[in-house]
C-alpha cells in the first residue's frame, strides 16, 4: 500500500508541476514542469521516490520522444 501511495503522490506532484508550467507558458510543460517540481521538492528535503519499473518506462518514453 505504501508503494501505491508513494507513486500516486509523485504523479500528483508531477501533474501540478505540468499545470503550473503550462500556466507560466514554459516550453515543453509536460517535461520541464514535473522535472522542476521534483527538483524543488528534493531541494527542500522531500525527495520523491518511484518504483524502478515506472522509472524505466518513463526513460523509454522520453528516449523515444527525443529520438
Amino acid at each position: 500500500m505504501e508503494k501505491i501511495s508513494s507513486n500516486l503522490k509523485g504523479l500528483a506532484i508531477a501533474l501540478v508541476g505540468a499545470l503550473i508550467a503550462k500556466y507560466l507558458h514554459i516550453p515543453l510543460p509536460w517535461l520541464l514542469g514535473p522535472l522542476l517540481t521534483a527538483l524543488l521538492f528534493g531541494s527542500v528535503g522531500h525527495p520523491l521516490a518511484c518504483d524502478p519499473q515506472w522509472r524505466r518506462i518513463g526513460q523509454i518514453i522520453i528516449g523515444m520522444a527525443l529520438g
